[in-house]
């Protein structure tokens, strides 16, 4: 029961949980909720104890094990020492290891001090007389200098008077020369000084080799006790590391376990609930609106994809390449009534629009003969045909309407007339071409039936005859209307397409699918027709995505004329609709 209903749920971006029980009494789901919550505070600080009591253990045992393995380091690493006499110096070296590193530094020194005391030696004796600077920088040379001059100026000074053989003259040459023994002498003295310095700072610097080498022997003596010192000396330190760092964990933890406070709180509790919070009525319903909306967009977005019919002229024009002339709307009503009865009516408009369209289709006008088809039965074409035929004849021209479906005729029930001959027998041969043409109700439409149907239609079609039928009634009529069968599966219509002056394509709006029509069209391009255009027919313009100006019924007012035609635009003929016809108000 108390997991059938609670429900735990963190806080986005904060470190809060929400706690909740659904339940039908109130008292209940406060108590469940509340006690959730501190069965969870008292259960985290048990883990917390626990959790710590047992790290505190684990760490106590390991640093016993490790306080033994280091003393027993500890130990085998000062026995060594003292065992092979290794004693190292404050910085870890050997005493070898320091007097060699010391005598190599009184080498260097005493080098330099023989190198400096040889350099002195050989200049003092490459120098002849007194240019030596030790020479001419001394105090008793340089006194006995002074004093050589003083007496060589009195000698000089008397010579003038006294010759060198006088006793005062005799005098002081001998003081002169005396003086010369002297300096010589002391100048002797400085090289032998500097002679001697040199041969002191080489025996110096051998006696140092000596005592290096004699170091050095015993320092490699050293460094191979010290081989098995290092080892134990870094088993010692290694074992000094983790017990300290071990030691260190353990007084974390035993920091940690002392603090008695719990890192889960309980911020609100939960209060006793004043009233039942679900089922939501207001919410399920928005639920319910807005997911009906959403599937009823994706159904008609789905719809909408699969429907592959041509339900605009400007699908037509930008799959097919064909200019739409004219878009008859729905009717459930006669269209020979409407047309020839009703000149206003929507309908008679829309076919009048589309008869003008088609006058304007090519240079020379409206073709001579027009081959009405379609791509499949039940799209309108014999409609079409029969009301382009009624457009033209209300014009005042000669119009022929040929009725050439040879399989599923209806021309002669549209018109009432007679299919007892017609186009079939002429085809056969049976007939002459004059004697089946049928007058109409309207004044200068003839009708010419199809005939019996005959069990090879496609094979009369196909002969010599229809060519010269319609060469005949071209010299006669001003305007030949061919209402042929359907294109998909039958090949009728592309023979009667390939000797037609044009063909119209009719197609039911919203109904024929595209693959059908190309299909189709592609049959009469084969056949070589001369396409004029299109006709998109049962167009109900309530339905359209899209306004028409011109709404055929809907809104459409008799009192302003054709006005408001240019406002039906569809494709590049709407010009033609401004065009009057005869009868129009």
């Amino acid at each position: 029961m108390v997991k059938g209903g609670l429900t735990v749920q963190p806080v986005p971006n904060s470190l809060l949980v929400r706690i909740s029980f659904d339940s039908p009494n109130p008292t209940w789901a406060q108590l469940i909720a509340n006690g959730v919550a501190d069965s969870f505070v008292g259960a985290n600080l048990d883990r917390r104890y626990g959790a710590t009591a047992y790290a505190r253990n684990f760490l106590k045992e390991r640093l016993d094990e490790l306080k033994l393995k280091l003393e027993e380091s500890e130990k085998a690493l000062v026995a060594y020492a003292d065992q092979k006499e290794i004693i190292t110096s404050g910085d870890g070296q050997s005493l070898a290891d320091s007097d060699l590193k010391a005598l190599s530094e009184a080498l260097q020194k005493a080098a330099m001090d023989r190198i400096h005391a040889q350099q002195q030696w050989e200049q003092a004796n490459d120098t002849i007389g007194l240019g030596l600077p030790q020479i001419m920088q001394d105090h008793s040379i340089q006194a006995l200098r002074t004093q050589r001059a003083t007496l060589l100026g009195q000698y000089q000074d008397k010579l003038s008077t006294f010759k060198p053989a006088y006793p005062d003259m005799r005098r002081l040459k001998s003081q002169i020369d005396q003086i010369d023994k002297d300096i010589k002498s002391a100048a002797d003295i400085i090289k032998d000084s500097l002679k001697a310095s040199y041969e002191a700072a080489l025996q110096g610097e051998e006696s140092l080799k000596k005592k290096i080498a004699e170091a050095k022997t015993g320092v490699v003596d050293t460094r191979n006790k010290q081989i098995n010192y290092n080892i134990l000396k870094r088993e010692a330190d290694t074992n000094r590391t983790l017990y300290q760092g071990l030691l260190q964990q353990y007084k974390d933890v035993g920091v940690a376990g002392a603090v008695d406070t719990n890192n889960v709180a309980i911020i609100d509790r939960a209060q006793l609930p004043g009233a039942p919070y679900k089922p939501d009525l207001r919410k399920n319903l928005l639920i319910s609106l807005v997911l009906g909306l959403l599937a009823t967009a994706f159904a008609i977005a789905v719809f909408e994809i699969l429907d592959d019919t041509f339900k605009s002229p400007e699908e037509v024009e930008e799959q097919l390449g064909l200019a739409v002339l004219g878009i008859i709307p729905f009717t459930d009503s006669d269209v020979v009534v409407d047309i020839k009865d009703s000149r206003n009516s929507p309908l008679a408009e829309a076919y009048r629009s589309f008869r003008t369209a088609l006058q304007f289709s090519t240079d020379q006008g409206a073709p001579k003969s027009i081959l009405v088809t379609s791509a499949r039965p039940g799209e309108g074409k014999s409609t079409t045909a029969l009301a382009l035929a009624i457009n033209f004849a209300q014009l005042g021209a000669r119009v022929l309407l040929i009725d050439a479906d040879l399989r599923n005729p209806s021309q002669h029930r549209n018109l009432k007339r007679d299919n007892g001959a017609g186009l079939a027998n002429y085809l056969a041969g049976a007939t002459a071409p004059g004697s089946i043409f049928q007058e109409t109700e309207i004044n200068g439409l003839y009708f010419m039936a199809s005939g019996p149907l005959p069990p090879n239609p496609a094979e009369l079609l196909a002969g010599p005859k229809m060519l010269s039928l319609l060469s005949a009634a071209g010299e006669k009529f001003d305007t030949v209307v061919i209402d042929s069968p359907p294109i998909m599966g039958l090949a009728d219509s592309p023979l009667l397409a390939s000797i037609a002056g044009g063909t119209l394509l009719v197609m039911a709006t919203a109904d024929t699918r595209r693959g059908v029509v190309k299909a189709a069209l592609k049959r009469l391009h084969f056949a070589r027709a001369r396409m004029v255009g299109a006709v998109m027919n049962k167009f109900d313009f309530r339905t359209a995505s899209y306004g028409y100006g011109y709404g055929y019924g809907y809104g459409y007012g008799y009192g302003y004329g054709y006005g408001a035609l240019e406002h039906y635009g569809y494709g590049q003929n709407a010009q033609a609709q401004v065009e009057h016809s005869p009868g129009d108000k």
